[in-house]
This record gives C-alpha cells, structure tokens and sequence, in this order.
C-alpha cells in the first residue's frame, strides 16, 4: 500500500543520504589502497607553521619541507593537511618570488605545496577540528577523517613559551587544551597510533609527564626542553633569512637519507638529537611506540613509492636562538656589508631593535607593579627577583631538573597556575597584541603574579587597559 511504498522510499532515500555522507567523508581513493600498517589503515598527516612575517620564513619552509619529504615517501594530498600563513612565497622582501627554501643550495619546497588553510584560516580551533575530523571555519574544509585502524604523523613548527605554541591569528594552543584533543580523539577511537614533532621554544612544556599520558599510543618528541629556547639555523644571505630550524631540518634530512621500513623512530629521534644544537631534544608519551619503523608514520599508504635517491645526512648548522632571530639576521647583515654606509644604517636599526628590547622588559616590569599595586605591596620584592630569571641566557644554566626533558621549577609555578595563566596571557594578546618570541620568555611573569594576587583577575585586567591603550605587538 502506500504506508509501505512511502516507507521504501523513505529507506531508499535514507540509504543514498547515508552513502552520500560516507561518501564525503572517505577520501576517493580509499577502496583501491593498499593499506600497510598492521590494522589495515592509513597514514594522516598534519603540517602547521604557526607563524607570519618574513622574519619567520623558516616555519612555513620547514613545513613545505615536509610536505616534500611526506609527497617522496607515498603520501597522495588527500591524506595531507597543510596549515600556513602563506605570506612568504610571494612576500615583498623575498628576492625569489614563488620560491621557498629550506637549507642553502636545497631545492624549492613551495611547489606543489597544498593551500589547505591559509591566513585567517591558521587558528587554534581549526587545528584541533583539523585533527579530530570536525567541521572547519574557512580553508578547504579538509581535515582528518580517521578510523581507530589509522595512523596519524603531525608536525608543528612555529614560537612557543612554557604551556603554549602560537598560531598566527587569534588564541594559542595551549598545553591542556592540546593534550585534552589528543586524548579525546584517543578515547573516541581516531587512530591507532600517533607520532608528534614540535618545534617551538619550551616545546618539551606541552608534553611533559604531567599532560600527555604513557598509554594512548601517542609518542611525541620536541626540539627542546620545557625550560629552553630552541633553535633557527642556515641564514641565506641571498634570502635575507634563516631557512630553516635546525631540529626540523635535522629530522627531515635524515628521513630523506635513508630508508623509512628500515630505520626505527628511535634512531631518528637518536640521529636528531645528537645532531641539533643549542637546544636538548625530548621526547614524551608512549616510548614503546619509538621502536615503530619510520614507515608506519612517514610512508604514505597512497602512491606508494619508497624514496628513490637519498642523498647523504648533514646536520643543520648556525644555531641562533629563536628568542632573538631578528638580532641574529641583523647580525649577518653587519658582517655581511660592504661599505660603512650600509653598516651605519644597520647598526641604527640593530639600536631600535635594542630599544625595543628594553620597552619588552618595561612593559613586564611595569605590568607586575601595576598588578599588585598597594593590595599587594609586600609581595613586589618576590615578583621583581623573578623577573631577570626568566632571560632565555638565564634559564638554561640554573634550576635545570633532575633529568633535563622534565619541567623544571618554572614550569611548576605554570602548570599550578594554568587556568589563570592562560586567561591572562589571553588578555595581554588580545588587547597589546600578540607578543613576539623575545616577549614569550616572559609569559611566566603571568604565573607568578597569578600565585602572587591568588587569580585576581580584576587587577590584571585593569594593568592591561592601562598599559596597553593601544597594541604594543603588532
């Protein structure tokens, strides 16, 4: 009857709209793969530069870089999601224009190079929607559509300080909202297994013991220690930049020199370690994972072709610490000029540069008196003693932990104060702007007088108005 014949039609349209959802969100190619990994799934992979400006070239190149070494090693695009600013390429000050690099002499690694999600696209909430698989705000929509049989690779290259990376446009990430997604997406079955790079200063401080449990199959290294800056190398003088980071260019190098389905991630992490200097690479999470082959996380299960020539492993050289990136490009420019002309223009701007330095440091100074004003008077001697501490020169030779990747007593004074932490570096971006990575080392100020006024919220949200009429960062 018609009751019957309105019901089948109902169940054939349900039918097509379920194949039409599945059919949206299981990448084309999925039935013709030839799946590696002992589940039968396929490899993910996530690349994001936090950054923007040219001063910063190197983020954007490290992770087109990668985006090359994935592309070499099987990746098809579909299973690739690139996240960058994209202002480099094209960028005014670049003397090859649609070109970036990543070592001297190297290749182009721009070309080709997905747009997944550019600008205003680059946010904290689009990685995480990127990596669970959840609907995006602008960019092309794509992003990871996991099953618990997957595996998933990401890498993060960008500034960071103790508990946060940054992103070019709005929030942080944050420590405990990262390692929050990562064990939702763990609980929820998103993937079988997952290997993290980060490189960003204090990047050790979003995986320490304390946030990224040992048992949900995810292995996380980093370029530095929760205490420590980490490192830009390779300045080009014909580019005008450091190309690259030397723990990113050090992990890439070495998977292009060797065979993936023969070399474990305990031997690159090993081979990086002892090859980036400057700063100590660390390592996080489920350790038993290290023992994987590279392959199970770096060889695409798509267009699958092993790395046909390798070429020869040599570490990245000319560490500079992120911290004052702009001092060292101003640095190589000095010693690289040719009349006094050009090396008195440069030293009028290496004192601007200085100046500015110095407006950084008043600017901390001046928030924390003005936070604890008279309520608070007793308490200023204790937040003045710890303000020089928080020096990037300073930090790596006192209060170093028992064993170098654990956070030490800074990190502790973040980690107590978190929320409150995060609400107040939150404000100070919002209204003075967002800080650069010579005003990152001083996030920790934030903690202290967060313990110092018990969370008085108030009282820092009147130091941000008044300080900051306008925005300082730009």
């Amino acid at each position: 009857g018609i009751n019957a014949e309105y019901g089948n039609n109902m169940l054939s349209s349900l039918t097509l709209l379920c194949l039409f959802a599945v059919s949206l969100a299981v990448p084309r190619d999925f039935e013709t793969l030839t799946p590696k990994n002992e589940n039968g799934g396929v490899n993910w992979a996530v690349l994001v530069a936090g950054s923007n400006t040219y001063s910063n070239y190197r983020h954007q190149a490290d992770v087109c870089h990668a985006y090359q070494v994935l592309k070499k090693n099987g990746f098809s695009d579909e299973y690739i999601i690139v996240m960058m600013y994209d202002d480099i390429a094209y960028n005014s000050q670049n003397p090859k224009p649609g070109k970036i690099y990543n070592e001297p002499n190297g290749p182009d690694v721009y070309s080709g190079v997905p747009k997944d999600y550019v600008g205003n696209a680059v946010t904290a909430t689009n990685f995480y929607n990127v990596l669970q698989g959840f609907t995006t705000v602008g960019g092309s929509g794509k992003r990871v559509l996991s099953s618990h049989n997957d595996n998933i690779f990401v890498f993060y290259s960008d500034h960071g300080s103790v508990g946060l990376i940054c992103m070019p446009v709005g929030a942080y990430v944050y420590a405990t909202d990262l390692n929050n997604v990562l064990k939702s997406m763990s609980s929820s079955g998103k993937f079988n297994k997952l290997l993290f790079y980060v490189e960003a200063c204090e990047s050790g401080s979003m995986f320490y013991s304390g946030l990224l449990p040992n048992n949900i199959r995810i292995f996380a290294t980093t370029a530095s220690t929760p205490y420590e800056s980490s490192y830009a190398c390779a300045y080009s003088s014909a580019i005008g930049a450091y190309l690259g980071d030397c723990y990113s260019i050090n992990w890439m190098d070495y998977t292009e020199s060797i065979n993936v389905e023969q070399v474990s991630v305990e031997q690159e992490f090993e081979k990086v370690r002892t090859a980036t200097t400057g700063s100590t690479v660390c390592a996080y999470g489920d350790t038993t994972l290290s023992n994987d082959m590279l392959s199970v996380y770096q060889e695409g299960r798509t267009n699958h072709t092993t790395m046909v020539s390798l070429k020869p492993f040599t570490a990245a050289t000319g560490p500079v610490s992120q911290r004052v990136i702009e001092e060292g490009i101003l640095r190589e420019r000095y010693n690289a000029a040719r009349t006094n002309e050009e090396r008195a223009h440069i030293a009028i701007e290496m004192e601007k540069l200085a100046e500015y330095r110095r407006d950084t440091h008043s600017f901390f100074f001046k928030f924390g008196l003005h936070t604890l004003g008279l309520k608070y008077e007793q308490k200023k001697v204790d937040f003045l003693k710890l303000l020089p501490t928080l020096l990037d020169e300073h930090r790596s030779k006192v209060d170093v932990p028992q064993s170098a990747c654990d956070v030490n007593a800074l990190g502790h004074l973040v980690f107590d104060n978190f929320e409150c932490y995060k609400t107040v570096t939150e404000m100070v971006r919002e209204t003075c702007g967002p800080m650069d990575s010579y005003a990152l080392q001083f996030t920790p100020a934030f903690a202290s007088l967060c313990e110092l006024t018990e969370a008085d919220i108030p009282a820092f949200r009147s130091s941000v108005e008044a300080l900051c009429p306008s925005p300082i960062w730009e």
